[in-house]
């Protein structure tokens, strides 16, 4: 079995309040706040963080690969992913690579590698995603774009999330976008892009993934999209068919790469008495999927959750 092994996120302690945003404009914005790099912080050091939080206290020797993903690297030209395995101590033969050029790097280091390790070439690698992406003053993106970053490992020992089923849309739609002479990003109509380009391809992806998997959208028992907007949020389930009890609201800060981009659904729950258990006790096994689609392409991803017990003893 190949899968994710181990999950970390780093977080910036630093906070700012939407309600601020909203105050020095005069808008109206949603509650909560968004997280804040330091002035020492950038994608780079958080991704190193991250690193050394899914780390803990596995050998960092036993790694061969490490892909770092981010839209806001420090870096135009200079490889990232060599400077987070020299800060956290991984060997000098460990295959590094960059992904770039949109929020949907994250999710494509992960499967590389996934793939790597299914296909024999890698034992176990480890994949980190960071964003600091900055927004236009009184944009709608401005008390929403959060700071943070994501690490998980991969690998075929302890896994706690598989990979049964996977399904792409690629299509050329610009909605988000920052050109190399711009700091801030940008975003086109709203209500447009977000029904025409995000709702549809994601709808798209997730029918295309529940197909390969056999699963009916009946099936599926929660739906949370990265939209931060309700509206944008339910309309991927309603395109895809799914349950509306499925919606599940999200209110976390786009972290760019290190956000999932698209939906995490999770299948119904059933409950099944255990063939070894005599006490009558009934053991579960969860599973649930991963969409995402980002401009201008679209994915997604069905994981299959081991149980909880197999989670705690993988971390």
């Amino acid at each position: 079995m190949v899968g994710i092994t181990r999950i970390a996120t780093y977080v910036p302690r630093r906070r700012l309040d939407r309600a601020v945003v909203g105050q020095t404009w005069g808008t109206r914005v949603a509650p909560g706040r968004r997280s804040v790099a330091g002035l020492d912080e950038d994608p780079l050091t958080m991704a190193v963080d991250a690193v050394l939080a899914c780390l803990d206290d596995a050998d960092p020797a036993g790694f061969d690969a490490l892909y770092f993903a981010s839209t806001s690297s420090p870096y135009l030209e200079k490889q990232v992913a060599s400077v987070v395995a020299t800060a956290t101590d991984l060997p000098r033969a460990t295959a590094v690579a960059d992904f770039c050029g949109s929020v949907r790097a994250g999710v494509a280091a992960l499967r590389t590698a996934l793939d790597g390790v299914r296909g024999g070439s890698l034992r176990d690698a480890l994949v980190a995603a960071a964003d600091a992406r900055l927004a236009e003053p009184e944009s709608e993106l401005e008390p929403l774009l959060g700071d943070g970053a994501a690490a998980v490992a991969v690998g075929r020992d302890g896994v706690i999330a598989e990979l049964i089923s996977s399904a792409s849309v690629a299509e050329e739609f610009t909605y988000f976008w920052r050109t190399d002479e711009q700091r801030t990003v940008q975003v086109a109509e709203p209500r447009f892009g977000a029904s025409y380009g995000y709702a549809r391809d994601v709808a798209e992806a997730v029918t295309a993934a529940l197909r390969k998997a056999e699963l009916p959208p009946a099936s599926v028992a929660g739906l949370a999209p990265s939209s931060s907007a309700p509206r944008t949020r339910c309309a991927p389930a309603g395109r895809a068919r799914l349950p509306i009890a499925s919606h599940m609201p999200c209110r976390c800060p786009r972290t760019g790469a290190s956000s999932r981009r698209g939906a995490s659904c999770r299948p119904r729950r059933r409950a099944s008495r255990s063939p070894a258990s005599s006490s009558g006790r009934s053991s579960r096994r969860t599973f649930g999927f991963t969409a995402a689609a980002a401009r201008p392409a679209g994915s997604c991803s069905i994981p299959r959750r081991a149980s909880a017990s197999a989670a705690r003893r993988a971390t």
